[in-house]
């Protein structure tokens, strides 16, 4: 009996030492705190111009880079980024360009003192326009939603982007306390992947003095 009662013993300790020799070490440290951050959104933020006619919101990097107040009353900016120099926004104010053709069409709107953008850009005029007898090729006759506009057939690799509205060809009359002006936009981008975004952030931000 007591071989036997030694035996459960040494049985009994030999299997407590391997339990504990087997347990892992390992230890989980705690998670670590997460890290949190913004990320830069200057193509979002504006600069205001003001004009004494009007005023608007632009990117930030754009600069007015042509203004003609004598025979005709227009402005032009344009990107100053060199990742995105293509892109100019023309606005003309009464003395309009009514034989310009442009690529594709963005219905506006006068909302008081306003314009409102309807709709989307749309495609290149050339996929839905056909070339017409007795018509130049740079002004060829076309529609938008049912508006009458000019699609310029002749420069259809072109991304230039213009107002139309049922005002009349290249027009948009817009009112203010201060009386009636007509009104042009035309946005050109000649990036690889245009964005049109800014050119309707710009005519939202419009208004008329």
């Amino acid at each position: 009996m007591v071989y036997f009662a030694v035996a459960v013993v040494f049985l009994l300790g030999g299997a407590l030492f391997l339990k504990h020799s087997l347990r892992s070490s390992t230890a989980i440290s705690p998670t670590p705190p997460a890290v949190t951050g913004t990320v830069s959104a200057d193509s979002g933020k504006t600069k205001h111009v003001d004009e004494p006619l009007f005023s608007l919101d632009l990117p930030t990097d754009w600069k007015l880079v042509s203004r003609q107040t004598q025979s005709a009353n227009n402005y032009t900016w344009q990107s100053s980024d060199a990742k995105a120099a293509g892109r100019y926004i023309t606005l003309y104010i009464d003395t309009l360009p009514q034989t310009m053709g442009v690529n594709r069409a963005l219905t506006v709107q006068a909302s008081g003192n306003r314009i409102t953008p309807i709709g989307d850009v749309s495609d290149n005029c050339a996929s839905f326009t056909s070339p017409m007898s007795n018509q130049p090729n740079t002004a060829t006759s076309a529609k938008w939603g049912g508006v009458p506009f000019l699609c310029d057939l002749g420069n259809y690799e072109r991304d230039v982007v213009g107002t139309v509205s049922p005002d009349g060809i290249n027009k948009v009359n817009v009112t203010s306390a201060r009386g009636n002006h007509a009104l042009f936009f035309t946005y050109t981008d000649n990036n690889i992947q245009p964005d049109f975004n800014i050119f309707i952030s710009v005519l939202q931000s419009f208004q008329l003095k």
